[in-house]
């Protein structure tokens, strides 16, 4: 006998086999009539997911609490496209990562904290919180590659990098920053980097 001829008797066997078990367990389970009544089983997909979701109308809040002052203040926002389709573990996901690396303004204005403080079918909270307290207070701006970098006071610490191109600042800017341009404190960084942000 062939190998061929040996699968196709072991694939018949177990169909055999098989449609035999199911007429046995059906003719056995047909003998108790009660055992077919239709029952409203609630059934769901498996990649069905009950998980709110952010989306396009979801109300976003951004609260802003400054610690120094113990003021709050909150904002309604656009939900920003990276937020669609985030689950509530997802968007905690999201703000953590974000913390990693902050954006300039919120390194500048003493970003310390970003929580989620609400994650509801119809609004998401966020909280933002800042203390400019223990901020540096010295920066220098230099240029490499052609880019705005930002060091700390010890010249060595890299804070930040812009997108901010040397050739598009003034040349009296150019020159300080070609030399070391000294920021004295945060407000002032923010607004040097305001004027030259398009």
């Amino acid at each position: 006998m062939s190998r061929y001829n040996r699968i196709c008797l072991v694939v018949s066997a177990m169909m055999m086999l098989f449609f035999v078990s199911y007429i046995i367990s059906f003719n056995i389970a047909s003998d108790n009539e009660d055992d077919f009544l239709i029952r409203d089983v609630p059934t769901e997909a498996v990649d069905a997911s009950n998980d709110i979701i952010v989306s396009n109308i979801t109300k976003l809040t951004l609260e802003t609490y400054d610690m120094d002052s113990n003021t709050v203040k909150e904002q309604l926002c656009t939900v920003p496209i990276e937020y669609l389709g985030l689950n509530r573990a997802r968007m905690i996901e999201t703000l953590q990562d974000y913390m990693l690396n902050p954006s300039l303004s919120d390194k500048t204005h003493g970003l310390i904290a970003c929580e989620l403080v609400e994650f509801t079918k119809d609004s998401v909270t966020i909280r933002k919180t800042y203390s400019t307290k223990n901020l540096p207070q010295k920066y220098y701006i230099v240029a490499e590659k052609g880019m705005l970098v930002i060091y700390l006071e010890n010249r060595r610490t890299l804070y930040d990098k812009t997108e901010i191109e040397l050739q598009r600042l003034p040349l009296s800017v150019q020159e300080e920053v070609i030399k070391g341009l000294e920021i004295d404190s945060a407000d002032e960084l923010y607004d040097f980097l305001e004027t030259f942000t398009s």
